[in-house]
C-alpha cells in the first residue's frame, strides 16, 4: 500500500514538474530597452524599472508542491483596483479598493501576502496608506469614515476621527503631525500625532482674498522637506499649497490638458529637493515641477501593451529613499539610481510600476560630447530582439 502511495506521489510531482517545465518553455520573456525620462540622448533623470499586477508575474517561494499534493490551491488573487501605497522595510503595501484587504508585496524576498483586520479595527473600504518611520500603519477608511492605526505587526492601535465624521481620501504624517484629505468637508484636516487633537484645516475659515488657496475636491496630500501641504485638489484642476502653519503660499495649475494643466489630478508626492510629482489620471501623465511649481517635464502614456511602458489612470505617488537596494538590479548599467517612485495605476496590465530617479555615471558617457548614451548590450543591458 505505501509502495503504491510512493509511485502515486512519485508520478503526481513529475506531471508537475513537467508542466511547470512546459509552461517556462512555452513563457518568453520580451526583451525590452531601458526606458529613460527624459530619452536619450538628453540627460535621463528617471528610469522605469519594473511593474506588477499579481503573484504570478513575482517568483513567489511558496510550498507549492506540498499544497499541489493536498489538494489545496493558493488564494493568491491579483491587484483589482488600487488606489493607495506605500513602501517601508522591503514591504510594498497596495490599497485595493475591490475588497477589505491591503497586498503586501516583498519583491526582495519574492513573497506576497495581504492584511486584513477584523473586530474593532475591521478595514471597510482603504483608499490610501501611510507608514510612519516606526512602522505605524495609517490607513484611511473611506467606509468607516475614518483614519485607522496599527502597528507594524498588524495589531489595531485605534482611530483617528469619529465614525463617518470625514471621507478620508489620503493620509500623510510626518514627525508631529497627521494630514487628512477630506473632500466631503473640503479641506485637509491637520491633527497632532500624539494626541489626535484637531490643530486646523487647510484652508481655514477664511480663504485668501478672490478665493485664493480654496479647495473644492481635495483628495491626495504630501509634506515637503519645509514642511510645506501640498494638495491635489481634483475638483479644483489644480495643486494648491499651504505653509506649515495652513497660511495659502501658491497656487499650481489649471484646467486643461496641456502642460502645466491639470484635467483630474490625483496623487501627489514631494522629493527631498522639493521636486512635486503630480499624476493626473486622465492625461495618464505624471507632470515635475520645482518647489515654486516651475515645470521641470513629464513622462507617462496610456497603453495596454504589455511590452511597453505606460501610465492607466494614474491614482497614487509613493517616493522613498529606504528601499532601492531591492530594485537596483532592475537599473540599466550606469544609471546610478538615487530614490524609488512608485506609481499606481487603476487600470491595464502594469498596477504598480517602479521607477527610479537617478543619474548617468561618468563611465556611462562615452562620446566626445558629453552627452549620455544608451548602455552596451554587451554589458548586460536589455535589448530589443
Amino acid at each position: 500500500m505505501m509502495q503504491g502511495v510512493n509511485r502515486a506521489v512519485g508520478t503526481t510531482l513529475t506531471v508537475v514538474v513537467i508542466s511547470l517545465l512546459a509552461l517556462g518553455c512555452a513563457t518568453k520573456q520580451v526583451a525590452r530597452a531601458p526606458a529613460f525620462y527624459p530619452p536619450l540622448p538628453e540627460k535621463p533623470r528617471l528610469q522605469f524599472l519594473t511593474s506588477f499586477s499579481g503573484p504570478s508575474e513575482i517568483n513567489l517561494k511558496q510550498n507549492f508542491f506540498m499544497k499541489y499534493l493536498l489538494g489545496v490551491e493558493p488564494s493568491l488573487p491579483n491587484i483589482v483596483k488600487p488606489y493607495g501605497v506605500d513602501i517601508h522595510d522591503g514591504t510594498i503595501f497596495i490599497c485595493d479598493l475591490s475588497g477589505d484587504v491591503i497586498h503586501k508585496v516583498r519583491p526582495g524576498d519574492n513573497t506576497w501576502g495581504y492584511f486584513a483586520a477584523k473586530g474593532g479595527g475591521k478595514i471597510e473600504r482603504a483608499v490610501n496608506i501611510a507608514i510612519d518611520t516606526d512602522g505605524t500603519r495609517y490607513i484611511a477608511d473611506v467606509g468607516r469614515g475614518q483614519v485607522l492605526r496599527f502597528s507594524k505587526n498588524d495589531t489595531f492601535i485605534d482611530a483617528i476621527g469619529r465614525k463617518k465624521e470625514m471621507r478620508p481620501i489620503d493620509v500623510e504624517v510626518d514627525a508631529t503631525r497627521v494630514y487628512i484629505t477630506d473632500p466631503a468637508h473640503h479641506n485637509v484636516r491637520v491633527y497632532a500625532k500624539g494626541s489626535h487633537k484637531l490643530l486646523f484645516t487647510c484652508p481655514g475659515e477664511e480663504v485668501g482674498p478672490n478665493g485664493a488657496g480654496r479647495l473644492f475636491s481635495p483628495t491626495n496630500v504630501a509634506i515637503d522637506p519645509d514642511g510645506r501641504i501640498i494638495v491635489a485638489d481634483t475638483g479644483g484642476f489644480c495643486v494648491q499649497i499651504f505653509d506649515r502653519d495652513g497660511k495659502h503660499v501658491r497656487k499650481i495649475g489649471q484646467h486643461g490638458d496641456r502642460l502645466g494643466q491639470f484635467a483630474r489630478c490625483k496623487g501627489i508626492a514631494a522629493d527631498r529637493e522639493g521636486r512635486i510629482y503630480v499624476a493626473d489620471a486622465a492625461t495618464h501623465v505624471i507632470q515635475v515641477f520645482d518647489r515654486e511649481g516651475e515645470l521641470l517635464m513629464y513622462f507617462g502614456a496610456p497603453g495596454e501593451d504589455a511590452t511597453s511602458v505606460y501610465l492607466n489612470l494614474p491614482a497614487a505617488i509613493t517616493i522613498d529613499y529606504d528601499n532601492v537596494d531591492v530594485f537596483r538590479q532592475y537599473a540599466a548599467p550606469g544609471f546610478e539610481l538615487e530614490y524609488l517612485l512608485l506609481v499606481v495605476n487603476q487600470y491595464g496590465l502594469q498596477k504598480v510600476s517602479v521607477f527610479g530617479y537617478g543619474h548617468m555615471t561618468p563611465d556611462a558617457v562615452p562620446n566626445a560630447d558629453g552627452e549620455p548614451e544608451a548602455p552596451d548590450a554587451g554589458d548586460g543591458a536589455v535589448v530589443d530582439e
